[in-house]
C-alpha cells in the first residue's frame, strides 16, 4: 500500500519480439490494462522524436536510497548518494523525453494491434 510505479519503456523494447508475437501481445496487454491503475504512470519514449542522448542500460530506482543498474552479467546494486542521484538525474532526462497518458497508451496499443494481426 501506498508505493506509486513509474515505468519508462522504451518503443523499441516494446517491438523487440521476444518469445512469439502473441507472448508480446499478452504483455502489451497487461501494461495497457497496468496504466488504468491510479497509483501507475507509463512513459513511453518513442523512435521518431529525437532526443539529446544515448540510449542507457536499463535500471531501476527504489526510492532515494538505492539503484540498480543492467550490466551482461549480471545486476549491480549501488547505494552511493552520488551514484543513485546519478540514476536520479537519468531518470528525469528519460521522463521529460517520454509520452504519458493518452499518447503513450495510443503508441502501446498500435504496437499491441501489430501483434495480433
Amino acid at each position: 500500500g501506498g508505493r506509486t510505479w513509474h515505468f519508462l519503456v522504451a518503443e523499441a523494447a516494446l517491438r523487440w519480439v521476444l518469445g512469439s508475437p502473441q507472448v508480446m501481445a499478452d504483455q502489451l496487454a497487461h501494461i495497457l490494462t497496468l496504466t488504468e491503475l491510479p497509483h501507475v504512470t507509463l512513459g513511453v519514449l518513442d523512435l521518431g522524436t529525437p532526443k539529446p542522448f544515448a540510449a542507457p542500460r536499463g535500471f531501476h530506482l527504489y526510492g532515494d536510497g538505492v539503484a540498480t543498474a543492467a550490466t551482461d552479467v549480471g545486476t549491480s546494486f549501488l547505494d552511493d548518494p552520488d551514484d543513485v542521484a546519478h540514476f536520479h538525474t537519468l531518470f528525469d532526462q528519460l521522463a521529460d523525453a517520454a509520452l504519458y497518458g493518452e499518447q503513450a497508451r495510443a503508441l502501446a496499443g498500435r504496437v499491441h494491434r501489430t501483434y495480433r494481426r
